[in-house]
């Protein structure tokens, strides 16, 4: 079959999602603004430069549709909200499978507050909003949807910011309503990052991984820099089903928590989509994107599919940065910790069969020191 991977170029989910796909023999092309990771793939048969997703998004269904007509691409996956919500939006015009449920579901599962409110249905702990007198610093500002309503925004989405005061509160609101979006202010919960990773078919999950972060990256409000699969919390899954039925999701989807010392797990995102730690789902045997590509296909898994704990994952860029961060701030490293910790774990752009990602980014990453450190030595060499 043939699949089309539709994402902004930078989604490092995309990467391993293609990767997946190729080695099962599905025949997996890239679709997006500027060519990532996952295009450069030798697994990727080949790229195509499409607009974004921005209003109106017609115009980017319309690019989509094109290549489905040219090159019969039977299913296509949004690696990012907003390339998930506009598939769904034009689903009826696209001749392809998606594996999403109704329109109406999607775009209320990708909506913060509204999963919030059936979070707390199923039983789900989740961080308080905060508005108006009730706002304690510090707290988390985040984009209630993350899909720009207009065509000056400069990137898909507004990762969530930790702010300190009324001034960066200001700050960080702003710059989401610039883009024609609605920002959501939550008290800042600090806490151990976990995840329920799993596939649903009509409301009910078919595979499930649960994840626990030793690292993250930014520190405070970041993502998986390290990670390892662990046995299910029990009482915390059936939850999770709960608010999967309660959805009525249909396809894969990562829910983040952070669990407070001595506290109970509280939700903080559900990303119904191919995801960043993708790769450690993939490694503890749950291949997700070949399971929803099945499914789409027809053809869904019949009981449900565990996880084995133990697997590790990292992102090695991203710890290697936090590693860099640690220094700065407190005098200590584990730079030689972090690079010890590759060699058997899961990565999201390294690939030991597929390198062509990891070098041509290393090459990038090196290009971008190198332009810094001659700004620095021409602005020191120009001081009096």
């Amino acid at each position: 079959m043939r699949v089309l991977i539709v994402e902004d170029g930078t989604q490092r989910g995309a990467l391993a999602a293609v990767r997946s796909l190729g080695r099962a023999g599905y025949e997996v092309a890239v679709a997006s603004p500027q060519k990532g990771h996952a295009a450069r793939s030798r697994h990727c048969t080949r790229w195509h430069g499409i607009p974004a997703p921005v209003e109106p998004t017609r115009v980017f269904a319309g690019a989509v549709f094109d290549l489905v007509q040219r090159h019969g691409y039977e299913i296509a996956f949004g690696v990012g909200d907003a390339e998930a919500i506009a598939l769904s939006e034009h689903r009826s015009v696209l001749g392809c499978e998606l594996g999403y449920p109704d329109h109406e579901i999607v775009r209320s599962s990708f909506d913060k507050v509204w999963v919030a409110e059936a979070a707390l249905r199923a039983g789900i702990a989740v961080p308080r909003q905060l508005g108006g007198d009730t706002v304690v610093f510090p707290v988390l500002v985040k984009e209630r949807i993350h899909a720009p309503e207009t065509a000056e925004a400069t990137s898909m989405r507004v990762f969530a910011t930790k702010v300190e005061d009324a001034d960066g509160l200001e700050a960080a609101v702003g710059e989401i309503e610039e883009r024609g979006g609605q920002a959501v202010v939550e008290e800042f919960v600090a806490g151990l990052l976990e995840a329920v990773v799993l596939f649903a078919h009509a409301g009910t999950v078919r595979a499930l991984v649960h994840q626990v972060a030793e690292k993250v990256y930014p520190p405070g409000a970041g993502v998986s820099a390290r990670a390892t699969t662990v046995p299910a919390d029990e009482a915390l899954a059936e939850k999770v089903r709960a608010l999967i039925a309660d959805l009525g999701w249909n396809g894969v989807a990562e829910l983040q928590f952070l669990r407070p010392p001595g506290g109970e797990p509280r939700l903080i995102d559900f990303n119904g989509r191919f995801y960043g730690s993708l790769a450690l789902a993939i490694a503890a045997g749950v291949d997700l994107p070949v399971i929803w590509a099945r499914a789409a296909a027809g053809d869904p898994p019949s009981t449900e599919i565990r996880g084995r704990a133990g697997a590790r994952y990292q992102w090695l860029e991203g710890d290697l940065r936090r590693a860099v961060r640690q220094r700065r701030e407190t005098g200590t490293t584990d730079a030689l910790t972090t690079l010890a910790y590759a060699p058997r774990a899961a990565h999201s752009i390294w690939g030991g069969t597929d390198p062509w990602p990891a070098v041509r980014f290393a090459a990038v990453l090196a290009g971008r020191a190198l332009r810094k450190a001659v700004t620095w030595r021409s602005r020191t060499s120009s001081t009096p």
